[in-house]
């Protein structure tokens, strides 16, 4: 079941994400399951296997914001370091495939929640 205690224990920074919602627990999980339900993190990997770097760096800008926005800290620092590491490079590095696995391993986990 998804609610604040199983997003803590995931790692989620809850405190800072509630804020950025008004302190409204409903809302904020809904952003949560909102997010769960966005495919585009298994996008990543596709763009990594076809050497998209363009694509690669502006899907994972934009799942960093997302992440970022509600505090969920485990998927959003991964994206952190792959959006620098692909903002000015032409090529997809060893560094790139690992992240894109943590950031799968952790979207998998969040998902779990909402079981």
């Amino acid at each position: 079941m998804l609610d604040i205690k199983s997003l803590k224990s995931f790692g989620a920074d809850t405190d800072t994400g509630l804020k950025l919602c008004l302190d409204n627990e409903e809302f904020y999980l809904g952003l949560v399951k909102s997010v769960i339900s966005d495919s585009r993190v298994f996008e990543l990997l596709k763009y990594s296997e076809a050497n998209d770097v363009k694509s690669l760096f502006e899907t994972a800008h934009a799942l960093k914001g997302m992440y970022g926005n509600l505090s969920l800290t485990p998927i959003y620092e991964p994206l952190c370091e792959l959006t620098e590491l692909t903002r000015d490079s032409s090529e997809i590095s060893g560094r790139c495939k690992e992240l894109i696995q943590e950031i799968e391993e952790q979207s998998n986990k969040l998902s779990k929640l909402t079981e």
